[in-house]
C-alpha cells in the first residue's frame, strides 16, 4: 500500500498513486492514459490501453514500496506500517466475503413499497391531469415543458438543456416553487417527482440489481476515502430517503 507508506512519511502532500510517483519516480501519465479511467471509461477502453495503464501503475507501485520501504525502516516507521497493513487485509478479506454472501432483502416489503409507490404516484398524476385537463406524462420533458410553459404559463428560465431546450430539471422546478409556492400544481409535482425518485432508487433500484440467489451484492471499500471510512455502493445500503421527500 504505497499511499499508505507515503502518509507515514509525508502527512501534508497529496497521497494519489499519480502525484507521488511524479514526485518520487521518472514515471509520468499521459494524457491519454489518464482518460482511460476518467468518468468512467475503462469499460469502453481497449485491452491494449487497459494493459498500458495497468502495467504503468504496476511499475509505479513496485518502484515506491521499494524506496518507501526503505524510508520506513530508517525512521523507525516500518513496524507501524505493518501493522496497519496486516488490519487492512482482515478487513479486505471481511468486506470481500460480505460483498460474496450478500445481504438479504424483504421481497415481501420491497412488493409491499412498490404498491405504494404505484398508488402515489397514480394519485399526484391524477391531480396534475385534473389541473391541466388532459392526461400528460410528468416524466417527459417535452410534455411537461409545454403543460409549464404553455399550458400553464410559468415564466421561462434562462437554463437552457444542451440541445438549446427550456431546462425543466431539479434546479428549475425549485426556482419555479420558491416564486410560486401556493401553486397547486407544483406542489402536486414536487411530491410526484419526489417519489418517482424513491421509486428508482429504492424499488426498481434493488430489484434490478438482485442476485440469482435473491440477495444484493453491493461493492464495499475503504480506500476511497479520505477518512478511511467503509463506503458500500452498488446499491448503497446505507442510502435513505429523507422524511420530508415524503411530506405532503
Amino acid at each position: 500500500d504505497t499511499m499508505a507508506m507515503h502518509g507515514l512519511l509525508d502527512e501534508n502532500t497529496w497521497h494519489t498513486l499519480k502525484e507521488i510517483s511524479k514526485i518520487h519516480t521518472d514515471l509520468r501519465y499521459t494524457v491519454k492514459e489518464l482518460a482511460v479511467v476518467k468518468g468512467g471509461q475503462m469499460k469502453k477502453a481497449t485491452l491494449g490501453d487497459m494493459t498500458d495503464y495497468g502495467t504503468k501503475d504496476s511499475d509505479a507501485c513496485r518502484r515506491l514500496a521499494f524506496k518507501f520501504a526503505k524510508e520506513l525502516r530508517n525512521q523507525d516507521l516500518w513496524d507501524i506500517y505493518t501493522v496497519h497493513e496486516a488490519s487492512d487485509m482482515k478487513i479486505a478479506n471481511i468486506l470481500y466475503k460480505m460483498e460474496v454472501f450478500g445481504a438479504p432483502i424483504d421481497h415481501k416489503e420491497i412488493s409491499n413499497l412498490e404498491h405504494f409507490m404505484v398508488t402515489k404516484l397514480k394519485y399526484y398524476q391524477e391531480r396534475m391531469e385534473t389541473i391541466v385537463g388532459y392526461e400528460f406524462n410528468p416524466n417527459s420533458d417535452p410534455q411537461l415543458r409545454k403543460v409549464l410553459f404553455e399550458d400553464l404559463d410559468f415564466p421561462i428560465p434562462e437554463k437552457k438543456t444542451k440541445g438549446g431546450k427550456i431546462s425543466t430539471d431539479k434546479e428549475v422546478i425549485s426556482e419555479l416553487i420558491e416564486k410560486f409556492p401556493e401553486n397547486k400544481f407544483l406542489e402536486n409535482f414536487r411530491m410526484h417527482r419526489n417519489y418517482t425518485s424513491i421509486e428508482e432508487t429504492f424499488v426498481r433500484g434493488l430489484q434490478n440489481k438482485l442476485g440469482d440467489d435473491g440477495r444484493l451484492h453491493p461493492d464495499f471499500g475503504f480506500t476511497r476515502t479520505v477518512s478511511g471510512r467503509i463506503v458500500c455502493y452498488k446499491p448503497n445500503l446505507a442510502n435513505i430517503p429523507r422524511e420530508k421527500e415524503f411530506e405532503e
